[in-house]
C-alpha cells in the first residue's frame, strides 16, 4: 500500500488476522476506511492496534456470515 501509486482512500481491507499496531499505522496512513478480519488473535485486545483504530475512527469488524457467503 505504501509503495503503490494508487490511492486506498476510503477502501475496505479484508485480512485474515487482526493487525498489529505497526500494521495499524500503515493502514491509517493509507486512508483505509474499514478493516474486516477473519481471526481475532488473543493479542488483538492486548495490543494498541485496536485503540489506535478507535482513535483514528477507522471501522474495525470481524468478518460476518453474510460477507463469508459473498466471498464464496
Amino acid at each position: 500500500m505504501s509503495t503503490s501509486s494508487y490511492s486506498c482512500k476510503g477502501a475496505f481491507l479484508y485480512i485474515t488476522h487482526f493487525p498489529c499496531k505497526e500494521c495499524s499505522k500503515l493502514i491509517y496512513q493509507s486512508k483505509i476506511k474499514r478493516v474486516v478480519y477473519l481471526y481475532d488473535h488473543k493479542y488483538a485486545i492486548k495490543n494498541d492496534g485496536l485503540n489506535f483504530f478507535r482513535k483514528s475512527k477507522i471501522i474495525v469488524d470481524p468478518l460476518n456470515d453474510h460477507e463469508t457467503q459473498m466471498a464464496k
